[in-house]
C-alpha cells in the first residue's frame, strides 16, 4: 500500500510539472531548441530564430504556463531591460499523438502589459499558417501600457501556428515590461460519415412508409 501511495504521488509530481512549465532562459531555449522546446498541456512552444539586443536576448525569461479555458499562455518576462528593437519567431503546435479527437487552435490573443506607463513603444504580432511565413492568418498591434490585445478566431484546423513578434519604438527611456501569447483550442468539427448518412436516409425513408400504410 505504501509502494502504491508513493508512485501516485510521483506520478501527480509529474502531470503538475508537465502541466507548467518553469521559466527558461531564450539563450538555452536557442541552443537546444529541438530537445529543450517548452511545453504546456499538449502545447509544444518551439524557437525559431531572434534579431535585436543580444544583452536582452541572453537574460530574458520565457515560460508556457497552462491556464483555464482550455488555453496556454506564452510570456516574456523581465523586459525592463530592453533598450532597442527587437523580433524573434517560434512555433506552436499542438501534440495531437494522444488526443482523441483531434484538437485545433481556437482562438489567439496577443497583450501587452507595461508598468513603466510608456505610450509610444508597442508590441506587433504576425501569426502565419506555414514554416515559410508566408500565409498570414492573424496581425495584432498592442499599444505599450493598455494591457488589453486583440483575439483572432481560427476557424481552419490549424495545429501550427507560427509566431513573429515584434517590438517597436523601444528605447532606453521607452521599455517594455512583458508580451503575453494567449491561445485556446477546440475540437474537430465532426462531421457525419457517408454510412452514418446513408443510414439515416434509409430510416428516414422507413418512416415515410410507415405513415403511408397507417394513413
Amino acid at each position: 500500500m505504501k509502494k502504491l501511495l508513493l508512485a501516485a504521488s510521483a506520478l501527480t509530481a509529474l502531470s503538475v510539472a508537465t502541466a507548467q512549465a518553469v521559466p527558461v532562459n531564450t539563450a538555452d531555449w536557442d541552443t537546444n531548441s529541438g530537445g529543450n522546446d517548452l511545453v504546456a498541456g499538449d502545447k509544444i512552444y518551439s524557437y525559431l530564430s531572434f534579431d535585436g539586443d543580444t544583452a536582452w536576448y541572453t537574460t530574458t525569461q520565457v515560460e508556457a504556463t497552462l491556464i483555464s479555458g482550455p488555453g496556454y499562455s506564452f510570456n516574456n518576462s523581465s523586459l525592463s531591460t530592453v533598450t532597442s528593437d527587437f523580433s524573434y519567431k517560434f512555433v506552436i503546435t499542438i501534440d495531437n499523438t494522444s488526443n482523441d479527437p483531434a484538437l485545433y487552435f481556437k482562438t489567439s490573443r496577443l497583450s501587452m502589459n507595461d508598468v513603466m506607463g510608456n505610450t509610444t513603444a508597442n508590441v506587433v504580432g504576425n501569426i502565419y499558417s506555414d514554416s515559410a511565413f508566408t500565409s498570414l492568418v492573424n496581425t495584432s498591434s498592442v499599444a505599450v501600457g493598455g494591457g488589453n490585445g486583440g483575439t483572432k478566431s481560427y476557424a481552419s484546423d490549424l495545429t501550427e501556428l507560427y509566431v513573429e513578434i515584434f517590438g517597436n519604438g523601444v528605447t532606453a527611456s521607452n521599455l517594455l515590461s512583458n508580451i503575453t501569447l494567449d491561445v485556446t483550442q477546440r475540437v474537430a468539427s465532426t462531421v457525419p460519415e457517408p454510412a452514418s448518412m446513408a443510414l439515416l436516409g434509409a430510416g428516414l425513408l422507413g418512416l415515410g412508409f410507415a405513415r403511408r400504410r397507417r394513413g
